[in-house]
């Protein structure tokens, strides 16, 4: 099939969730015998030509359009509808479609859905939400978090959701919401997957834990959050556990100076971003996941499953593999998860039970979520533009 999959993405550099989403999912089409025509839409200073030459071993064709419109915002944070479409973007698509004879297009990001207007009848329409964007504005002033994103009405985001076939969404909680927000079927769970890369580590002590985080203002607050508990507990402080903080956050974190020197002679370690994943994960004992706050579902959480890690987490970092029964893994607060990272140094004898879980839970998230997509891209979906039930 031919799947032209849309989305203000680069696929190269790497270091964001929804890159590693984005490129998850090419990667298994590509494998599973579909064509990729692959439509950029970003501003164009973003982008340096290498990156473009890059990107294109990724994808069959790729096209760029370049990103002009800024959107409207309301007093209260919300964008006003369709406000970020861009004027002439659904003909290009259109025409994109006759090109390469499309049989399903993949728009990313409900803000951009107006083009699956255009789209021809014939054509499925999937939508991949990554995120709840309802009030999300709302959200995040109250959690005093600075607003990098997109945000809408719950009205408006059914109405951007009700123009396509078949909506992805990354939980079960999720997916409820966008049906009842639809009042109408379309929602589907899809979550991040990649195939297991189980590591083949005999972890008898833990001596370092870590996380990979990018540089977005929710995960700055969370990491600050998680510093000021770590160095404020003298236990695990005097553990000599290692915590090594990876990704591009250490470009916001160097400007907090306040927390910087809060680390300094600690054994708090950043150490940016890393070139290559499976690297940073050979470099740690465990996977720590320190967030408290957000929706859709946390990427890094996932690959360190992905690499059979164990994993100590928050119940917000945990979510969509809730049918976890350890302890371990919903802590109620940063405290918590402190005093969980220093029970695991207390128990070797957990550590194997617990990466034993991570291979288990992983197993079975792989599966249904395969299982869900590869139902997207059948014969018998594409040609009814639904999917059985």
């Amino acid at each position: 099939m031919n799947i032209l999959y849309f989305a203000p993405v680069q696929l190269y550099p790497d270091g964001h969730g929804n890159i590693a989403t984005v490129r998850a999912y090419i990667k298994y089409l590509r494998q599973s015998g579909h064509r990729v025509h692959y439509v950029l839409f970003a501003v164009k200073k973003w982008y340096k030509a290498f990156n473009l030459f890059y990107q294109q071993k990724f994808v069959d064709t790729l096209d760029v359009i370049n990103q002009t419109v800024h959107g409207v915002r309301t007093q209260d944070g919300n964008y006003v509808f369709d406000s970020m479409y861009q004027d002439g973007l659904g003909e290009k698509i259109r025409e994109l479609c006759r090109v390469y004879n499309i049989d399903a297009v993949i728009c990313t990001y409900v803000m951009q859905s107006k083009l699956l207007e255009y789209v021809p009848d014939n054509v499925l329409k999937i939508l991949d939400t990554h995120d709840r964007m309802s009030d999300r504005a709302q959200a995040l002033q109250k959690n005093h978090i600075k607003d990098e994103f997109f945000s809408c009405t719950n009205e408006d985001e059914g109405r951007y959701l009700s123009r396509a076939d078949i909506v992805w969404a990354r939980r079960d909680e999720e997916t409820k919401f966008f049906n009842d927000t639809m009042g109408v079927n379309k929602a589907i769970t899809v979550s991040h997957f990649s195939e297991p890369h189980y590591l083949n580590k005999n972890t008898k002590q833990l001596r370092s834990v870590g996380f990979l985080a990018s540089d977005n203002n929710v995960n700055l607050k969370c990491v600050q959050e998680f510093i000021d508990a770590f160095v404020k507990n003298k236990k695990v402080m005097q553990s000599g556990i290692e915590v090594i903080i990876g990704g591009n956050i250490k470009n916001l974190l160097e400007q907090d100076t306040d927390r910087m020197e809060k680390i300094k002679d600690t054994n708090i370690k950043l150490v940016g971003k890393i070139p290559d994943l499976v690297d940073f994960y050979r470099m740690v004992d465990a996977v720590i996941v320190p967030i408290t706050f957000g929706t859709g579902i946390n990427i890094k959480m996932v690959e360190a499953m992905e690499y059979g890690l164990p994993v100590i987490s928050t119940v917000c970092g945990i979510k969509g593999f809730e049918q976890s029964n350890s302890s371990y893994h919903f802590a109620k607060d940063m405290d918590g998860l402190i005093e969980n990272i220093y029970k695991l140094y207390k128990r070797p004898m957990d550590i194997a039970p617990l990466t034993r879980l991570s291979r288990s839970l992983y197993d079975g998230f792989y599966r249904a979520n395969v299982a869900r997509f590869d139902a997207c891209f059948k014969p018998y979906t594409i040609k009814h533009k639904k999917i059985k039930k």
